[in-house]
Order: structure tokens, then C-alpha cells, then sequence
């Protein structure tokens, strides 16, 4: 995986990754577990703070459907 994210990141020379609600949300099911000092070591394409809030945005919308 960190091959891929070195070649997408070659790739893109600088431009932004654009991120679908679906991608939101795998990314933040799979890493809102994870401390936030092992989010910081990890190469992500996105900031650990905005993985935080995805998976907020995500817990407040279960939240709300079930209210």
C-alpha cells in the first residue's frame, strides 16, 4: 500500500486527491480505531484530523438517522 500511495502521489504532481462520500467513509471505518499518534507515523493522503472528522460526521449521521 505504501508503493501505491508513492505512485498515486508521483502521479498527481501536486494536485489534490478528490475523495468520494464512499471513500469517506471506508477510509474512516478502518482507521477511527487507531490511536492518534499511530495516525500521525502513517502515510495517508489525507491529515489524520480530517480522518477524526470523517468518522464524526459519520457517527452524528447514525446518530441522527436513529433519532
Amino acid at each position: 500500500m505504501r508503493h501505491q500511495i508513492a505512485v498515486l502521489e508521483r502521479r498527481l504532481a501536486g494536485k489534490r486527491v478528490r475523495f468520494t462520500t464512499a471513500d469517506r467513509v471506508f477510509v474512516a471505518a478502518l482507521l477511527h480505531r487507531l490511536p492518534s499518534g499511530v495516525l500521525r507515523r502513517m502515510r495517508l493522503l489525507v491529515r489524520p484530523d480530517t480522518v477524526l472528522r470523517w468518522h464524526r460526521d459519520l457517527i452524528a449521521g447514525r446518530h441522527a438517522a436513529r433519532s
